[in-house]
């Protein structure tokens, strides 16, 4: 989805945090629209990819963009750094949980005070902060947000269980893999890798223009991000894949959690959940409701 498609705006602005350049899709509702009256006084959407992938990949193409901005909401989805169209810097210490997560917590009033009077974001809609949608590497540091920073009203947490990020991922193995050249995702390309390892190539191999270098210095930044066992008090829809090895853990993650609800989406892992119709429904719908 790009400029205008069946009452849906969007643009690209760029923002830059601490000296790290990020781009940020930024998709609204048609002005006047039945939708954007009914969602009036609700905070933008800030909507984070996944590992190896885009807002474009994992919002955009997947209808995730649109169905929200039906419901009338506006969705702030930036490229994390590294990714995307973002700046791909291979230094670990760009990555750093503290870093990314303020990078987020600022980025609503950032892009609002780039895109200016006009752009669409009456500063009003960020005094309640804004809601969350995450999936996968973007649900662990949404609910990196829920936890330590505030205000955010309610989060939407794809393809998470709580576990620690890159669990199981030898960096060193990975590395080297990298520096000889194995970027395949297959086994018998990058031989002896263990199946966590693999499966970090194979996702991140899946998009064209992925830097590689980046991807490995991101993994190494966030090895100090811990695991988020408990999500905090704050209404929290979980959702995964029936096939998706997380979705026992994140069964017990939703009932462990105060004001967490799940989802589970029938037939799909962790990639063809992202897509789903009943994702992007159950998505909006949380994500619209004033309790």
């Amino acid at each position: 989805m790009s400029g205008s498609e069946h009452g849906v705006h969007s643009t690209r602005t760029t923002v830059e945090v601490a000296g790290t350049r990020v781009s940020v899709l930024v998709a609204r509702p048609e002005v006047g629209g039945d939708a954007r009256a009914a969602a009036a006084g609700l905070p933008p959407v800030l909507a984070v990819h996944g590992f190896g992938s885009s807002a474009h990949h994992t919002f955009d193409v997947t209808g995730h963009l649109r169905e929200l901005c039906r419901a009338g909401r506006t969705v702030l989805a930036p490229d994390l750094p590294g990714h995307g169209l973002s700046e791909k810097s291979h230094d670990p210490g760009k990555y750093r949980p503290e870093f990314l997560l303020d990078l987020l917590a600022t980025l609503p009033q950032r892009v609002r005070d780039e895109l200016g009077p006009g752009g669409g974001i009456p500063s009003a809609d960020l005094d309640q902060g804004c809601d969350l949608l995450g999936y996968s590497l973007g649900a662990r540091l949404s609910a990196g947000l829920l936890q330590e920073r505030a205000p955010w009203r309610r989060a939407v947490l794809g393809g998470y269980d709580g576990r620690r990020l890159f669990e199981g991922v030898d960096v060193r193995a990975l590395r080297a893999a990298l520096a000889t050249g194995l970027w395949e995702p297959s086994q018998s390309a990058t031989p002896g890798l263990a199946a966590q390892t693999l499966r970090i190539v194979t996702v991140a191999a899946a998009v064209p223009g992925n830097d590689p270098a980046a991807l490995t210095a991101l993994i190494e930044g966030l090895d100090g991000l811990p695991a988020a066992p408990v999500l905090a008090d704050r209404p929290v829809l979980l959702v995964v894949g029936e096939r998706d090895p997380l979705a026992d853990r994140a069964a017990a993650l939703a009932t462990a959690s105060p004001r967490a609800e799940l989802v589970v989406v029938p037939g799909r892992d962790h990639v063809s959940t992202v897509p789903a119709k009943s994702f992007r429904a159950a998505a909006a719908a949380f994500l619209g409701r004033r309790d």
